[in-house]
């Protein structure tokens, strides 16, 4: 049902690689020009990854409090006690992705086009599990990854393409 997103989900998660190559610790919490931080970007990325799995019947993998730190409508300028290093953050995405990735060739078809459920997305064209899977894996995805890339050149960095 996913084949033609998972070349992009599998192109996004190399995208995210190289967005982050160069950005240090020491950066990972820096709001230039009130652009989302690098941290809660990654953190917010690696918990959406979780929401795709929930529909599937999958565990979630983040940790509950990155999903308070990370989740719809929190904080992104509050200072984080003890945040999650970059490498932590990039291994969770990697996990998710790859999870994700197992969890959704392996959905049942039927059941992809239920109703999602889920309010934030109620009047949009979001509309089924399916939908909602793919939204996470392709749009939301790159949405944030897009946010990073802005960071990035915000922060004098060279454009990648």
């Amino acid at each position: 049902m996913f084949e033609t997103v998972l070349p992009l989900f599998d192109f996004a998660l190399s995208y995210c690689r190289r967005l982050t190559e160069d950005i240090r610790g020491d950066e990972m919490s820096l709001h230039p020009a009130g652009v989302h931080a690098p941290v809660w970007i990654l953190g917010h990325i690696a918990i959406a990854l979780d929401y795709g799995m929930k529909p599937l019947g999958q565990p979630m993998l983040c940790p509950k409090r990155w999903h308070i730190q990370f989740g719809p409508g929190s904080d992104d300028t509050a200072k984080l006690d003890d945040p999650p290093a970059k490498s932590e953050l990039l291994q969770a995405i990697v996990a998710g992705h790859a999870a994700l990735r197992a969890a959704s060739a392996a959905a049942d078809a039927a059941a992809m086009q239920q109703p999602h459920g889920l309010g934030l997305l109620a009047n949009s064209p979001i509309r089924t599990t399916g939908d909602l899977i793919a939204h996470l894996m392709r749009t939301h995805f790159a949405t944030h990854l897009g946010q990073l890339s802005f960071w990035r050149r915000v922060t004098g960095r060279p454009a990648l393409f």
